[in-house]
């Protein structure tokens, strides 16, 4: 036992308990209790009373199955003699400690204090039709991957239902037709079948070993076996490599993971290096899963991966946009608050950002005014992320991508907005993101200055209320993620609640917000040129921002033919 004792009776149990989660390893893999027995105990009856409450203990608690102690320690204070025994089963772990045991004056109580960790139960749900398939298999069949090690962490359990075994993709596929499955498709050369039971999917692989052309997310040879420590050391991660006998219903780990799990860590099957640069994609994997579960890599994993960051570059767009996606959402997988966060900023410290958003990384170290930023320019977009609603992460990430490039031409970053709308498109194009997404997030960054002082005058609000209506509920998001970024203040931006008097001022006046709001039809403006109506309705709608009352047919058809006519003498002129 390492550290000081604290002689406080208050303290003693937090004291052990941290002493527990040490040697027990229990972050999330036990559940802790505290009780405390009194006994009279002298001098000459601490040693039987001792040896009668472990044998006690041994024999109703954990039914004489104690493996061994692991800590036994003794610490002497004034009024405190500490006994530590940290006792070891297959489901428990007991801390003890005695207190107030011994006064040479009078014969005082003492205290046994008990810290009892029982380890939790695997929680895992599985498919009635996926056992009976188990058991009929002439072979082991395993559960692995996420479904596992989120039941051994206590997670809200995967529905990724990733199986394997020692057979081959054919056999396997008859196999499971004959058994009530859907085959979706058998895939011999990779030794994978894709199938259902009609309410969950299914994805079995033969064991086998892969072998990468560096980089590349596709292995390029694939060959077969029927050891189950071969299949695992091909997988990325050992909290990943961690199998589930469903006919024996035991856990098969091979190389730690369960440990892994346990610790909250993760390290890689092999050598880190060799792990990364067979597959670039799992640079990307290791933020998202690190971010997902609050699992800490190890210090081989981050060097890993850092070492070879690069090789991002070879995966294909789609697969960075899609990956970079689950981080952006990682919160959402299992409820951890700014888990997306952290899956940024290991993406920062992996030097993978350089390469999958070098216009964003490049923010690191640029200062902002003090009076308005306590974070350079990229913390700065990393906490308006942090803060954003989901519907605006990546929007929130990119706002700001215009202020290195304004400020490397004129040493302000005045127009970074107007910059900002060009390089997210870009970013995105290049990541081949959706055109809906392209073209939201890119005006959504033009349009996140306007008013940022707050002198806007009403007028002018309504109007760019009213034309830009389908994105206003978003851009008051983004407004408000940006506010927080800057001080981590999270109260409402005050801009946002002018912003929110001068809205619901207008849905009072009845202010239409769409075309179809509006009191007149294209239809009805019969005297106005067939290719200018479009163009005359959008600015009627202007028109009523300012006033609802002028929303009536007689007003908007006058204001039409004004329009019009005004239209028709400036063509002429």
């Amino acid at each position: 036992m390492q550290g000081s004792v604290p002689a406080d009776h208050d303290e003693i149990a937090p004291f052990l308990r941290k002493i527990v989660r040490q040697n027990g390893r229990l972050s999330g893999f036990f559940r802790l209790k505290h009780t405390k027995l009194r006994f009279p105990l002298g001098k000459t009856r601490q040693r039987a009373a001792m040896q009668f409450f472990l044998f006690s203990l041994s024999r109703h608690r954990i039914k004489n199955d104690i493996e061994h102690p692991l800590v036994s320690s003794f610490a002497f204070y004034p009024k405190i003699l500490l006994i530590t025994l940290l006792l070891y089963n297959k489901s428990h772990m007991i801390a003890i400690y005695f207190e107030n045991c011994y006064n040479r004056r009078t014969e005082k109580f003492c205290q046994i204090g008990v810290i009892s960790a029982q380890r939790k139960h695997m929680q895992l749900t599985i498919p009635q039709k996926l056992i009976d398939l188990a058991h009929a298999a002439p072979f082991p069949l395993y559960l692995v991957g996420g479904a596992v090690r989120d039941a051994l962490a206590g997670l809200t359990c995967s529905q990724d239902w990733d199986i394997c075994a020692p057979c081959d993709a054919e056999r396997f596929s008859k196999l499971a037709a004959d058994n009530g499955f859907t085959v979706n498709g058998t895939y011999k050369n990779t030794g994978t079948v894709n199938l259902s039971d009609g309410k969950h999917k299914f994805e079995f692989t033969s064991f086998r070993t892969d072998v990468y052309r560096r980089g590349e997310h596709a292995p390029e040879k694939i060959v077969f076996t029927d050891d189950i420590e071969t299949d695992a050391r091909r997988r990325d991660f050992k909290c990943n490599a961690v199998y589930y006998d469903l006919r024996s219903e035991k856990i098969e780990d091979p190389l730690g993971g369960v440990s892994d799990i346990e610790n909250r860590c993760i390290s890689t099957t092999r050598a880190a290096d060799e792990v990364f640069s067979e597959d670039g994609l799992r640079l990307m994997r290791l933020a998202r899963l690190s971010a997902q579960l609050g699992f800490t890599p190890d210090l081989e994993c981050i060097f890993g991966a850092k070492f070879n960051a690069a090789l991002i570059a070879k995966i294909s767009a789609e697969r960075i946009f899609a990956e970079l996606q689950l981080i952006l959402h990682a919160d959402e997988k299992y409820g951890r608050k700014y888990a997306h966060y952290e899956g940024l900023k290991l993406l920062e410290g992996t030097d993978i950002l350089n390469y999958i958003l070098p216009e964003l990384a490049v923010g690191k170290g640029m200062p902002q005014r003090k009076d308005f930023h306590d974070h350079d320019v990229l913390e700065h977009s990393f906490r308006a992320c942090k803060y954003s609603d989901s519907r605006i992460r990546l929007t929130a990430l990119l706002h700001d991508t215009g202020k290195p490039a304004v400020y490397a031409e004129t040493g302000k970053y005045h127009g970074h907005d107007v910059a900002g709308e060009k390089i997210v498109r870009q970013i995105l194009e290049r990541l081949k993101a959706p055109k809906k997404t392209i073209d939201t997030a890119a005006r959504l960054t033009l349009l996140h200055m306007y008013d940022l002082d707050g002198k806007a005058r009403e007028s002018k609000i309504r109007t760019f209320i009213v034309k830009n209506y389908d994105v206003y509920p978003l851009l008051l998001l983004l407004k408000q993620a940006d506010y927080s970024g800057c001080k981590d203040d999270l109260n409402v931006c005050p801009g946002i609640l002018k912003w929110d008097r001068i809205f619901a001022q207008m849905q009072q006046e009845n202010v239409p917000f769409t075309l179809r709001q509006l009191a007149v039809r294209g239809n009805s403006l019969n005297f106005v040129p067939a290719n200018q109506r479009a163009q005359i309705l959008k600015s009627l709608l202007l028109f009523c921002a300012c006033d609802g009352s002028r929303n009536r047919t007689d007003t908007l058809l006058r204001e039409a033919a004004r329009l019009s006519e005004e239209h028709q003498s400036g063509g002429k002129a």
